[in-house]
């Protein structure tokens, strides 16, 4: 029973350790959900107006040459390894072969994490080693490689070439509130921070471009994806899911206005979603404060009650 217990608890202290080795000072484990799993096989392009001078890549002849030498950003003169210039770059697809942990990972300050992600590009076979930084103290997620973009987006964004959409809000002087208009094409976009652009045809002719994203996570860029396709474009004419209601509604909407008596999902399609809900049950009905900034807006059984500065 001694032996027992003794090496159980051998067991344990080994287990402590290599758990205390990995985490040092305090470090959580890496998760798996870091790892970004689907991203293994998928293509990726570097975008020439993102590309830096040289990139902060290294290319090793084989994977034995793989050792101290991984992380490099500036040209090295070495025979099997090099940083390729952004004009050897510039346009080139690659396809994403595996995600790793780096060890340099353990020399970073506390709580940031490194990783190796190892592309192959398409035209020439060659392997590229990039490092990408996580603050995991920000729960900052892994990024793609800098000035890439999954090809993916694009092809996504490409199912809305020919059809016919009708905006949510004012896009500047572009495109109105609720104007119909046509998707006619869709390009990766020269905007870092929003991945495509949508050329959109009016009734009268005219091309105007919107910048977007097709997916909303942070994958890419954590802080970027707010300006989604589907949720800021109608996909079906928001008046025909909606006969009943009177023009004055409609053009409250067109002025993104609202006024007294306003259902809820009317005010929604004026305003967009609040900052806040807070909801009351009492035996009269319900009762919600919907926060907007430092508006406020009160409905008693889904109808609009009173507006508040």
């Amino acid at each position: 029973m001694k032996k027992l217990v003794v090496t159980i608890l051998i067991s344990l202290s080994v287990v402590l350790s290599c758990f205390i080795f990995k985490t040092y000072a305090g470090e959580k484990p890496v998760s798996k959900s870091r790892l970004i799993d689907w991203w293994i096989g998928e293509k990726i392009v570097f975008l020439p107006e993102y590309l830096p001078d040289y990139y902060p890549m290294c290319y090793f002849r084989s994977e034995e040459d793989l050792g101290e030498y991984c992380l490099c950003f500036s040209p090295v003169k070495r025979e099997s390894l090099f940083c390729p210039t952004k004009e050897q770059l510039a346009g080139k697809t690659a396809e994403i072969v595996r995600i790793e942990t780096s060890f340099w990972r353990q020399k970073l300050p506390l709580r940031k994490l490194l990783f190796n992600i190892v592309i192959r590009l398409e035209e020439s076979g060659t392997l590229l080693y990039t490092t990408q930084i996580c603050d995991d103290s920000l729960g900052t997620d892994l990024t793609l490689p800098e000035g890439t973009t999954l090809l993916s987006y694009l092809e996504k964004g490409k199912k809305y070439i020919g059809k016919t959409v009708w905006s949510k809000q004012d896009f500047f002087a572009s495109v109105r509130k609720l104007e119909k208009v046509t998707v006619v094409d869709v390009k990766l976009s020269s905007f870092s921070k929003k991945l495509l652009t949508f050329y959109l045809k009016r009734s009268d002719g005219k091309i105007r471009c919107w910048d977007g994203n097709v997916v909303k996570d942070n994958t890419v860029f954590r802080q970027v994806f707010d300006h989604v396709f589907d949720e800021e474009w109608y996909l079906t004419d928001p008046r025909k899911l909606h006969p009943n209601w009177i023009p004055k509604v409609w053009r409250a909407i067109e002025k993104s206005e609202i006024y007294i008596g306003m259902t809820k999902e009317m005010v929604l399609m004026s305003w967009g979603s609040p900052k806040d809900v807070n909801r009351t049950i009492t035996r009269w009905g319900v009762r919600e404060q919907w926060v907007y900034d430092s508006q406020y807006l009160y409905f008693e059984n889904g109808k609009l009650t009173t507006i508040q500065d």
